[in-house]
């Protein structure tokens, strides 16, 4: 690694993290997800194969809001800790959306960022009983 980068880690107090390019079970998880959304684009674009660029991002949207058999969560509040807003939902008046000022949002995201790291150990305890429940078939 160049001396640059070492400063530059340094400076900001970044810790370096090697990994091999390769691994096996990140890049299965990978390569699942990954088939998933060519097979949704494949249902929607059909002959239209230049239509691609402009339904990838609806794709996407599609697949990390609909909950995963093997987690029973959404790739999204996986990540983000709260369930998604669909776009709908911002125009259209709704419980969830309409009652939200700032303040009060602002104090449901801590609750739900509180109880992120408990929504993922749950989700990887569930994910380790499917596998062993896999394994023995």
């Amino acid at each position: 690694m160049g001396k640059k980068i070492v400063e530059f880690f340094e400076k900001w107090h970044i810790g370096r993290i090697l990994s091999t390019l390769y691994h096996i079970a990140g890049n299965g998880q990978a390569e699942s997800s990954n088939k998933s959304i060519l097979n949704i684009m494949k249902k929607n674009i059909e002959d239209a194969k230049g239509l691609w660029p402009k339904i990838l991002p609806e794709v996407l949207w599609a697949y990390r809001t609909t909950p995963k058999t093997s987690t029973g969560e959404t790739p999204y509040s996986l990540v983000y800790g709260t369930k998604a807003v669909i776009p709908v939902e911002v125009g259209e008046p709704s419980l969830r959306y309409s009652h939200e000022s700032s303040t009060s949002n602002d104090e449901r995201i801590i609750q739900e960022l509180d109880k992120i790291d408990e929504q993922r150990d749950m989700t990887y305890i569930r994910m380790v009983a499917q596998m062993k429940q896999a394994e023995r078939y």
